[in-house]
């Protein structure tokens, strides 16, 4: 049957993919076979172990999943409400040291621009300003290039 698509979650489909006989006391196993350790058959093994409980513990266990994904979703929505509280605080304040900097730069690239201007050296600008030349290189290419 090439070709064929066979859904592994439908009765049908798991009995022809996986045979029924060797499924049948999926159960009773206490830990996933290493030759069955595939996401489908752990999931199947879950299920499996999940319907050997007594009614008593499947109750128990459903009580637990329902704690449990009660205090997940209380510390998901705390983490996203403490990440909004704090993207409200900073990112303003963020903004405005990004923009404190780019007008220090500008005012540093100008007083550059102006020593070139009278034809200085990269040298001589960078002893002047108590800066690496490198430096001063580096900030004439940005400000030159957004120019």
């Amino acid at each position: 049957m090439p070709g064929v698509y066979i859904n592994p979650f439908t009765d049908f489909g798991f009995k022809r993919i996986f045979g029924e006989e060797e499924m049948k006391h999926l159960h009773e196993f206490e830990r996933i076979p290493a030759t069955l350790q595939t996401k489908i058959l752990e999931k199947v093994f879950r299920i499996a172990e999940f319907t050997a409980l007594s009614k008593e513990d499947k109750l128990e266990y459903e009580e637990s999943l329902k704690v449990y994904n009660d205090l997940k979703n209380s510390l998901d929505t705390a983490e996203y409400t403490g990440f909004q509280k704090a993207e409200e605080k900073y990112v303003p304040l963020l903004e405005e040291e990004r923009r404190q900097k780019e007008k220090a730069q500008a005012r540093i690239a100008a007083m550059i621009q102006k020593r070139l201007d009278k034809g200085m050296s990269f040298a001589e600008i960078a002893s002047d300003l108590d800066m690496d030349e490198d430096e001063i290189i580096g900030i004439v290419e940005k400000f030159n290039g957004r120019s």
